[in-house]
């Protein structure tokens, strides 16, 4: 028999009354692992790079071996924070190339 798999991201008023309950739906992984990273970023941000991974897992109600499924290590979790978080917008090679122009933020600095 054919397994149903949900791939939306919202959720329904007895999902998130279940959540509540400490129940966990079977989620598409794309959309399990974004869960996972935004939480991720919430508790990093709240407590820094030193929490256990463990924290976040409970407040998801998963279990930390689950998050080791989608991240192998807590490094990869930490790098995927990163790259969600810091995006590189490519118009800044220009800006960074062409020394004709100063940033705005860039000012002489006279020596006494």
């Amino acid at each position: 028999m054919p397994r149903n798999v949900r791939t939306v991201e919202t959720t329904s008023t007895s999902e998130a009354h279940d959540n509540e309950k400490g129940v966990t739906r079977r989620l598409a992984p794309e959309v399990r692992e974004r869960q996972i990273v935004l939480k991720a970023i919430d508790h990093f941000a709240t407590h820094g790079f030193s929490g256990s991974t463990r924290e976040p897992g409970r407040q998801l109600g998963v279990t930390q071996p689950l998050l080791y499924r989608y991240f192998p290590s807590k490094e990869a979790l930490i790098d995927r924070v990163y790259d969600e978080v810091y995006q590189w917008d490519t118009r800044w090679e220009n800006l960074i190339k062409d020394r004709s122009v100063p940033s705005a933020g860039t000012h002489k600095i006279d020596l006494i």
